[in-house]
């Protein structure tokens, strides 16, 4: 993986990017993560390792194919993902299994998956229909 002006890239098909390197990106400013990088397609983006920001940056992951979150994805300001699942690929998923999960410390985070913006509530009752 290689880093550059906030956008992450693959260096190989299987490339991995170290979480704590990610988090100290993300303390500095937006940052995009892609399967797409200088003559190398990877398919897919697996987040296995812990994720915590607390800037109010923003964190895009644009996979080819898929998207695997498996752990705990935290965000202690109003930074919030973007995710884009087939930019080009196929047999698409997004998903958030074994002991996946995404905790938004502030409920006006930005959520955004394959373009459509998600508003965070605190419960289900206080959504109005």
């Amino acid at each position: 993986m290689i880093c550059s002006n906030g956008v992450g890239a693959p260096t190989a098909t299987d490339t991995v990017l170290n979480m704590g390197d990610l988090e100290d990106l993300l303390a500095s400013g937006s940052v995009e993560v892609t399967t797409t990088g200088s003559g190398v397609q990877a398919n897919n983006i697996d987040v296995d390792a812990p994720l915590s920001w607390s800037s109010a940056h923003a964190l895009a992951l644009d996979a080819y194919e898929s998207i695997a979150v498996g752990t705990k994805v935290s965000v202690q300001d109003r930074g919030g993902p973007t995710l884009m699942t087939k930019d080009g690929g196929s047999g698409v998923v997004f998903s958030i299994s074994g002991k996946g999960d995404a905790v938004f410390q502030n409920l006006s985070s930005q959520v955004t998956i394959n373009g459509t913006s998600f508003i965070l509530v605190d419960s289900v009752g206080s959504v109005l229909i």
